[in-house]
């Protein structure tokens, strides 16, 4: 899609959403913590969002600790924490491998147009509107003030 296309798409969508009249119904707006009007990302969501961040952090410094105890064995250790550091440390690199191979999955196959705009940097209208809602808003305020770009494409 050629930066004009887009522009027009923009435009063509704030135009529409311009002429909305005050009896149309409209989404309610969510709460500052929402980054999506979607109705697709809820509460349920956010808290699950929130809960893989922290478990990766904490998995991540888990892996740390008992390669650090793996790596030097014996160093203020026994026999019975070498092995729980073990058996941690393979649990938790596991869980780890699943995360990484379960975030992949959605960043490339799971979600549509994300392996494109990944390579092509560019993303969908509607794509923007239901994942990055805030972000499109932004850069429609911004087109508005810089106004229509006069300049052709060279050919």
């Amino acid at each position: 899609m050629t930066s004009l296309q887009s522009k027009t798409i923009l435009n063509a969508v704030q135009q529409t959403a311009d002429t909305q009249t005050a009896d149309t119904p409209r989404m309610q707006q969510p709460s500052e913590s929402w980054n999506c009007q979607s109705g697709r990302f809820t509460i349920e969501a956010m808290n699950i969002s929130r809960s893989l961040r922290w478990f990766s952090l904490l998995a991540g410094v888990a892996v740390s600790v008992s390669g650090l105890l793996l790596l030097f064995p014996f160093f203020g250790t026994d026999i019975l924490d070498m092995q729980l550091a073990q058996v941690v440390h393979a649990i938790v690199a596991i869980l780890f491998v699943a995360l990484i191979l379960g975030h992949i999955y959605i960043g490339t196959l799971g979600m549509e147009g994300a392996f494109e705009a990944m390579g092509t940097g560019e993303v969908d209208l509607n794509w923007a509107k239901e994942h990055h809602d805030l972000w499109l808003k932004d850069q429609l305020a911004k087109e508005r003030v810089a106004g229509p770009s006069t300049a052709a494409p060279a050919e």
